[in-house]
């Protein structure tokens, strides 16, 4: 996997990706956050998943790989693509512009 410091982000309400993902990814257990208050709750744990992918949005410039990181539904979802051979995705944030604890 390539440094945490590549994570893609989407801090945009509406921003748009199109993430080619290269099939590797790795999972973890990271410290679980209270969605009301985002602070960290001893003792719980949450799945996250680091999928290894390119931003294709400009066809004209291949980006560096980079990181994107998901929860367990969204992992699911992806693995299913997966499955049937689909390694492209088009995302889109749902959101207030800046508000990190909307996807």
């Amino acid at each position: 996997m390539c440094p945490r410091s590549e994570l893609i982000f989407l801090p945009n309400g509406e921003e748009h990706k199109r993430l080619s993902l290269t099939g590797q990814y790795s999972e973890e257990q990271v410290p679980y956050k209270g969605y009301n208050t985002n602070q960290i709750i001893e003792g719980k744990v949450s799945e996250r998943s680091y999928f290894e992918c390119y931003d294709i949005i400009d066809p004209n410039y291949l980006s560096e790989l980079s990181i994107w990181g998901q929860g367990p539904s969204e992992t699911r979802t992806i693995l299913f693509r997966f499955s049937k051979n689909k390694n492209v995705l088009n995302v889109t944030r749902r959101g207030q512009p800046g508000n990190l604890k909307t996807t």
